[in-house]
């Protein structure tokens, strides 16, 4: 998983392929019951973004490929949702609740579902929120909380939604 991350994070074309293969290592070991399935949604919410970015990448050249991979987004971001929603919550450091409710927002926007991705972006970071406002009062990471990337993305997607 820490593999797709970082692939995700170097983000050039040949990187975001790679998430494809590292995730499917992630949901071949879950399938044989080898690592909890929380890796799985963790790897889901990885090949969402992944497809997503690709779809950017080939939206000029390659049009019907880009709209291939915002399908695929939308698709895989639907199997981390319905797997959080089973669980209830999320386990693992690599995958917050709040990055499933953004990347499938995300998708739901890229697939034009504008009503919908919005109100995804919003429980997103309504959720950051919640989660920011239970860090104790005095605690370095609570100055901190909000700055990490994916919450700047968050309240920077949900700020340009509502402004809209």
């Amino acid at each position: 998983l820490g593999r797709a991350i970082l692939a995700n994070a170097i983000g050039d074309k040949e990187s975001l392929e790679q998430v494809f293969y590292h995730t499917y290592l992630i949901h071949q070991m879950t399938d044989n019951n080898l690592i909890n399935r929380q890796y799985q949604m963790a790897a889901s919410c990885e090949e969402s973004a992944a497809h997503l970015r690709l779809s950017d990448l080939t939206k000029t050249s390659e049009p019907e490929i880009a709209q291939h991979h915002r399908e695929k987004a939308l698709e895989i971001s639907q199997n981390a949702l319905t797997a959080y929603h089973s669980y209830g919550f999320v386990r693992t450091v690599e995958c917050t609740s709040e990055m499933i409710l953004y990347r499938h927002g995300m998708a739901l926007l890229a697939n034009g579902m504008e009503q919908e991705g919005a109100e995804y972006i919003r429980m997103a970071a309504a959720e950051t929120e919640r989660k920011h406002a239970l860090i104790p009062e005095g605690s370095s990471f609570r100055t901190t909380y909000l700055d990490l990337p994916l919450h700047q993305q968050i309240h920077k997607t949900a700020k340009r939604l509502k402004n809209r």
